[in-house]
């Protein structure tokens, strides 16, 4: 909704409602998990106070309740989780949307935040600007980490609160000169402070006797001076470069303890950490008019992605939290086309990227239950080819289409943790109670050699102020697997995803009434596959997402 106030003040208001069914279906007791119920506001707020200053304050609202957990993929039907899961009439497949808990499974999300930007025309066609942002984030989540009818380890709960705040301020140069040119500094801080509390009877009880606690709290400062700029050295070549100079200090707050009553899971933990960064990263090129409406270019880049710690749990007092800087070094050479007399337009372009540190998430079997920890994996290389067309092919009809190739490989990675019971082969004792997988040379998890897309987009008036429209989009992915240690059975094939919509609406596009549907073809993918906590040799399970199903939905879009 739009609203102007006055002659120098305009209002805009918008909100939204998402709600999705849930997905897969607990066998114990009926209950749905992976559904998404979300709502939201958004506000803009535009003001003239002068013909030289611009003002857009902004504001947003949302809340999301979800009940992510996952499914079993495979089951060792010998084994004492499959007999378990068998008799509670779960089938494990990669079609399976059934499992079988008896704890809680939720989680809750409220965030809001605002931000104000302020621009200011100085002489001399520059612009100053000023945006100033906060957000606060409220996570609460509660999952039973079994996988079984009976509690193990039913109660994971995990609180979360992150605020942040930011402040840049820049200078930019007139546009249409030889010369041009943008910088800035920029300030950033976050908090995030969480508490995480486990029990469970470890089926040994008829009440909860074991606990581990983590209260942690990690606060992140981050300093930058930046500047780019761009210099028509010809008529046909220009020059382009950038700098940041970036300083971080982290710090952690760490503790991990039982509380009383309770037997523990894991050691008491306590410490402070503290980790400082200084970084120029930067990016230089070139760029040529091959002619009229063909541009080459060429840029190599240096990369920063700062320090961070893990707020996940340690099996013993030793373990570092830390997690270094990342350093990506880039080459990438293109060229953007316009083809057909403005009714097309192609891009193409190679890449090459040489990670430092590869900030890398892996799963940690040291811990009860076996957690996510984010490590520096050492060395990562990509590289690639993309291309993308956009072409009109008829009055009305818009015709987009995307295909990328990707190799990533680990170059030095390891020792990464590892189950010798699910992991047998490449998985070994490295320190008492400790395996390690050797990763180097191995793909990159998750990664897809090749990506393709294709969609189409008609728009046709029919009159009395009227308009219909139809798309339809397919989205395709080459296999991969999701196991850094190659494991065979968390490899994932190859799949693709149809999706389509017929509408109407008025042609001021005041209002949109539209009917869609996603995943026509019913297609099961799985978004992350893998070992499952608490089971044995041959125990995989899977998340399933709504997007993994058929889908059919109405949407109507109105505006004021």
């Amino acid at each position: 909704m739009n609203l102007p106030l006055g002659d120098k003040a305009a209002l805009r208001v918008g909100g939204f409602v998402n709600k999705l069914d849930g997905v897969l279906t607990n066998k114990k007791d009926g209950r749905e998990f992976n559904g998404n119920d979300e709502w939201g506001a958004r506000a803009k707020l535009l003001w003239r106070p002068s013909d030289t200053v611009d003002v857009l304050i902004t504001a947003d609202y949302a809340k999301q309740d979800q009940s992510i957990t996952w499914s079993p993929y495979k089951l060792n039907p010998t084994g004492g989780m499959g007999l378990a899961l068998m008799a509670c009439g779960v089938k494990a497949s990669p079609k399976n949307a059934d499992l079988c808990i008896d704890g809680p499974q939720y989680k809750d999300r409220e965030n809001y935040g605002f931000a104000a930007q302020v621009d200011w025309s100085l002489p001399g066609g520059l612009t100053l600007t000023s945006i100033t942002a906060g957000r606060r984030d409220f996570d609460f989540s509660n999952g039973d980490s079994d996988s079984l009818p009976i509690n193990i380890l039913n109660n994971n709960i995990s609180n979360q609160d992150l605020r942040q705040v930011s402040q840049e301020l820049r200078l930019a140069s007139p546009t249409g000169g030889k010369l041009e040119y943008v910088a800035g500094l920029y300030y950033y801080r976050q908090k995030t402070n969480q508490v995480t509390d486990q029990t469970g009877t470890f089926g040994v009880s008829p009440v909860p006797i074991i606990n581990s606690t983590i209260n942690s709290l990690v606060d992140t400062q981050s300093y930058a001076l930046f500047g780019q700029a761009s210099y028509q050295l010809t008529d046909k070549l220009a020059l382009i470069g950038g700098a940041r100079l970036t300083k971080d200090k982290v710090s952690l707050d760490f503790r991990q303890f039982t509380r009383p009553g309770f037997f523990g899971i894991n050691p008491t933990v306590t410490f402070d950490d503290t980790a400082k960064e200084t970084n120029v990263s930067w990016k230089v090129g070139v760029q040529y008019q091959l002619a009229q409406r063909a541009m080459g270019y060429a840029t190599v880049s240096r990369g920063y992605k700062g320090p961070g710690f893990n707020q996940t749990g340690v099996s013993n007092a030793t373990t570092s939290q830390e997690v270094g800087p990342e350093i990506p070094t880039s080459y990438e050479l293109g060229v953007k086309t316009t083809l057909l007399g403005g009714l097309a337009v192609l891009n193409l372009a190679a890449f090459a990227t040489k990670f430092e540190d590869y900030q890398a998430q892996t799963v940690d079997f040291t811990l009860t239950p076996p957690a996510f920890r984010t490590i520096n994996a050492g060395e990562l290389k990509t590289k690639g080819i993309e291309g993308d067309l956009t072409a009109v092919l008829a009055p009305g009809l818009l015709v987009t289409a995307s295909a990328a190739y990707i190799d990533a490989q680990y170059g030095s990675f390891a020792p990464i943790s590892c189950d010798p019971v699910t992991t047998p082969s490449g998985c070994v004792l490295i320190a008492p109670g400790l395996y390690g997988f050797n990763a180097s040379g191995k793909s990159l998890s998750g990664v897809s050699k090749w990506k393709t897309s294709l969609a189409a987009v008609y728009e046709r008036s029919i009159g009395h102020g009227l308009q219909v429209n139809a798309s339809a989009d397919y989205g395709w992915r080459d296999g991969y697997n999701a196991s850094a240690t190659g494991d065979p059975s968390t490899a994932i094939k190859s799949y693709g995803i149809l999706g389509g919509t017929i509408g109407i609406g008025s042609e001021n596009d005041r209002w949109r009434l539209a009917v869609w549907g996603k995943n026509l073809t019913d297609k099961r993918f799985p978004s992350a596959l893998f070992t499952t906590p608490f089971g044995g040799k041959g125990d995989y399970s899977q998340v399933l997402t709504g997007d993994a199903f058929r889908r059919y939905g109405v949407t109507l879009n109105l505006r004021y």
